[in-house]
């Protein structure tokens, strides 16, 4: 299920919407990586 998203089905926004999604977790944990609690 996790790889339908891959394969052009019309679900173009739910793809898109994943994508931005891991995006935004792989930056979030780079951030922490670097920038380790200081807020």
């Amino acid at each position: 299920y996790m790889l339908n998203w891959r394969q052009p089905s019309g679900d173009s926004f739910d793809g898109a919407l994943c994508l931005t999604l891991v995006r935004t977790a792989i930056l979030l944990c780079v951030i922490l990586t670097f920038h380790p609690l200081e807020l």
